[in-house]
């Protein structure tokens, strides 16, 4: 009978039973013990209960009203506690609560969504809002594809959430008020501001409210919604607004806000409706309210070249767009003087923002030079095509009062242009002797010349056969060292902007008439070339040598002058002599450190210098030793979570290595493996990458590459030296002479002071592997730091430091523990991946051997890592027996 019974349809009740327990006042009786608040975990425990409509309010009454300076948590900070608390509201809550409270009257309802959306008004809840958004439409065509149309209504409601959360004039003021008034420190704070600026000002919610949006409007074409958060437009406009409400209720406080505001400004400019923006946003001084401009200017100020610019095009606009309207021939006198006082405030306004700011007085300096040229091109033409017109043009009011106001202007550029203006128009118009002459020498020079004759230029179109002959052949190149290509930059931009005349020199060829008078004289032999005789060219001598920086600032301005060759080499080749020189004097590298260093690590070779990676690791290593502890910090968070290279990030990693070991006193034996070595001739080309980008990788890596082969060597060799001494016969017949005992403690080293010891565990060694732990939990095992290539240079480095710290580190215990947890999680990734599997083999190696050389650490570590021990040697095992042999052509 079962088999006869085909189910043809089914449906789901749990929603429906959901809305009748919303509308229900039963309690939950397990419920009954949560109803007293007093800790973000209780709050969190009865959200996790679907709790009813009464609960959910009480709950949500004691978040909204939560202050950290109060009960030590706040929702509207972020915290572990606050953002599991926002992602049971996103995943749990809105889900269920928001159908049901979104458009209705009652008042419970009201409140409730009242306090929900206060609760998620903060950084931490628009970007889990966000995260929601973007993991629904990524899932959204597999729903489709089954037919079911859930995540639609979830991605709606999400679309109305945020627009609740984000409505109002005012967000981004509450944002910083909230951030100022909460105890967290400041460097929290400022990261809290720029995820906020990096999710609203640069477009990220822009563009996935305008994809939500039109899938909303795909599913329900006969319900057609226009959410603001999807038009650019209304979008740049509310962050304007938000910026006008930001600036007006900061008046005094704007010092402190300007640099957060310039944040803003910097993405809104570019996402496309910077016009919008910039009219809502400078709203107060487009009404006449110059209350408001100091505060402005301080926020331009902020704002690189480029955005300067943009925000003043911007301007211009809107500005020109407010005059436009109005048209002159149809107004009466009071509304034309109304009209050119509009334009007098306009101008005014472009005035006191452009003297503030010292870039944009050169851009209009350009943008003089440009016009100025345009329009004596322009005369020129007129002029041949009607000459009457411009002759009475001269003599017009307008054009005469023009060039007054030229030439009394302040700026002696505009000045200048306009004797240039009015020399070459009256030699247009006028005969000789009634020409303008000013008497200056700039309107002889070879820059009025120029200007002057730019009324005569008279281009005509051609065909295009006509670019056959017109093409010259190129010129010879210049040599290929870079210093010689600088020089001839140097010396076509000297003659570009002084263009002194040319002299022609005569050049004749005489005929030797006394060749047989000088047969009698001895020949002498050609000189040897002399260096400082290299360049023929006497224009191409370099007068003004760059000397070697003295002073770190020096040394970072050589640095970061890539323009250049001769000071930025000289920089860099001194730069760890200098930073070592001046550790211990003075202050300048404990003020600069953390600048130096940054310049150090993202530096490209421009010029494809020799010994470049060399001579910026040794700057690093450097910069290390100087600040051990707070520069071992440092490095480790740059490796991490610096926007750098691979090749970049391995150079840290190395700079580590090789620091920690000079630390500790081995710089002797690193002497001769700092340097970029060449590739050795054993090597099969095949397996290596092209010379280019082997020289990028494989550089950074090759110190620590040598150092780990010979410290694998030396712990190996006494393992191999006691298995043949065991192989050999029983101690009894092996004699030792006492001369040979002497030779032996003639050659131990002396014992020294390991200064690494002293800050190994907190400088260098927990940082790399806390901060390993830490990009892990968050990006997973798919990330930069998880590749092969840098997986295996990150375990070597471990190794070094570890090696290279000892026995006498206190932390060692801890070390030994946090590196073994380490290096067994990491056994699956050598799998597949001989670089992987040789580092982590290496790696244990140190550590065993590091832990075995008294015998209470033998004992102490069988102790206390029995079960890592076992796990270890197990694993060891297989991986011996899944080598094999080998062969000749596999050890090839």
């Amino acid at each position: 009978m079962q088999g006869l019974l085909t189910p043809v349809a089914s449906k789901s009740l749990r929603q429906s039973e959901q809305s009748e327990e919303l509308g229900s006042s039963r309690i939950n009786p397990d419920l009954g013990r949560l109803t007293d608040i007093r800790f973000p975990e209780d709050a969190l425990r009865l959200l996790q209960s679907q709790p009813t409509l009464e609960l959910l309010l009480k709950a949500l009454d004691w978040l909204a009203s939560s202050n950290d300076t109060a009960t030590d948590f706040s929702i509207k900070i972020s915290n572990p506690k606050a953002a599991q608390i926002i992602f049971v509201l996103i995943h749990d809550i809105i889900p269920h609560y928001w159908s049901i409270i979104e458009h209705s009257k009652d008042r419970s309802h009201v409140k409730v969504k009242l306090n929900l959306v206060k609760c998620l008004r903060n950084v931490a809840g628009i970007a889990a809002i966000a995260r929601r958004l973007q993991l629904l439409l990524k899932e959204l065509p597999h729903q489709a594809k089954a037919g079911k149309s859930g995540h639609t209504e979830q991605i709606t409601n999400l679309l109305h959430l945020l627009d609740c959360v984000l409505r109002g004039d005012g967000f981004f003021l509450n944002i910083w008020y909230d951030l100022v008034q909460s105890s967290a420190d400041r460097s929290k704070k400022i990261l809290l501001w720029k995820e906020l600026v990096s999710l609203l000002a640069s477009g990220k919610i822009l563009s996935l409210c305008g994809e939500a949006d039109h899938v909303c409007n795909e599913a329900s074409p006969s319900i057609e919604q226009n959410i603001w958060l999807a038009d650019g437009r209304d979008y740049a406009i509310w962050l304007g607004r938000n910026c006008a409400s930001m600036i007006a209720s900061l008046a005094e406080e704007v010092d402190e806000a300007a640099e957060y505001l310039a944040q803003i400004f910097s993405r809104a400019l570019k996402i496309g409706y910077a016009n919008q923006f910039i009219e809502h946003a400078l709203s107060s001084l487009l009404e006449g309210n110059p209350s408001r401009l100091s505060s402005f200017n301080q926020i331009l100020g902020r704002l690189t070249v480029n955005e300067q610019y943009t925000m003043l095009f911007s301007l211009m606009r809107v500005l020109s767009k407010r005059l436009q309207p109005f048209d002159a021939e149809v107004l009466d006198a009071e509304e034309k003087t109304l009209l050119k006082k509009v334009a007098a405030g306009a101008a005014a306004l472009l005035l006191n923002l452009i003297q503030a700011q010292s870039q944009l007085k050169r851009l209009l300096i350009d943008w003089l030079n440009v016009s100025v040229q345009v329009l004596l091109l322009t005369a020129g033409y007129l002029h041949r095509s009607d000459p009457e017109y411009v002759l009475s043009l001269s003599k017009s009011s307008i054009y005469i009062n023009a060039i007054s106001n030229r030439l009394s202007a302040s700026s002696e550029r505009a000045s200048l242009l306009g004797m240039f203006v009015g020399t070459a128009v009256s030699e247009l118009v006028n005969p000789k002797g009634k020409r303008l002459n000013f008497s200056a020498k700039e309107i002889d020079s070879a820059d009025g010349q120029w200007y002057r004759s730019l009324t005569g230029v008279q281009d005509e179109v051609g065909v295009i056969e006509d670019l056959k002959p017109t093409i010259a052949d190129s010129k010879k190149k210049t040599a290929s060292n870079p210093r010689a290509e600088h020089r001839h930059h140097k010396r076509d931009k000297l003659s570009s902007e002084e263009k002194p005349p040319s002299k022609i020199i005569a050049i004749e060829e005489v005929e030797n008439k006394s060749d047989s008078e000088d047969d009698d004289l001895v020949a002498y032999e050609k000189p040897d070339s002399d260096v400082s005789d290299e360049d023929q060219d006497a224009t191409l001598v370099q007068r003004n040598k760059p000397t070697a920086p003295v002073y770190i600032r020096e040394l970072i301005a050589g640095l970061r002058d890539t323009d250049n060759f001769d000071r930025h080499k000289l920089a860099l080749s001194n730069a760890s002599s200098l930073i070592r020189r001046k550790a211990s004097f003075g202050s300048e590298v404990t003020e600069h450190i953390e600048e130096l260093a940054t310049q150090l690590v993202g530096l490209g070779d421009k010029y494809n210098m020799e010994d470049f990676q060399k001579m910026r690791l040794q700057g690093m290593i450097a910069v290390l030793i100087a600040q051990p502890l707070k520069m071992g910090q440092w490095f480790s968070r740059t490796f991490f979570y610096g926007d750098y290279s691979m090749s970049q990030r391995a150079s840290v990693l190395t700079t580590l290595g090789l620091g920690a070991r000079e630390l500790a006193g081995l710089e002797k034996e690193d002497a001769a493996m700092t340097g970029a070595d060449a590739v050795t001739k054993s090597a099969f080309p095949s397996k290596l990458l092209p010379d280019k980008l082997h020289q990028v990788y494989a550089i950074e890596a090759k110190p620590v590459d040598a150092i780990s082969k010979k410290m694998e060597t030396t712990m190996m060799k006494p393992m191999a030296i006691e298995a043949a001494d065991q192989i050999s016969g029983p101690n009894a017949l092996k004699v030792r002479t006492f001369s040979s005992r002497m030779e032996v403690e003639k050659k131990r080293a002396k014992p020294m002071a390991n200064e690494l010891a002293k800050t190994v565990a907190d400088g260098f060694f927990f940082p790399l592997t806390g901060l390993w732990r830490v990009q892990l939990q968050a990006y997973g095992n798919d990330n930069v730091h998880t590749s092969p290539f840098l997986l295996t240079h990150y375990l070597k480095t471990l190794s070094l430091i570890l090696h290279a710290a000892g026995t006498s580190p206190l932390s060692l215990p801890q070390m030994t523990t946090e590196f073994w947890d380490l290096l067994l999680s990491l056994r699956a990734r050598a799998a597949g991946a001989p670089p992987v599997l040789e580092a982590l083999l290496f790696a244990f190696l140190t550590l065993l051997d590091l832990n075995a050389e008294q015998q209470h650490r033998q004992r102490r570590l069988a102790e206390d890592h029995a079960k890592e021990l076992l796990e270890t040697r197990e694993w060891v095992q297989v991986v011996f027996e899944n080598v094999g042999a080998g062969s000749e052509e596999g050890d090839r």
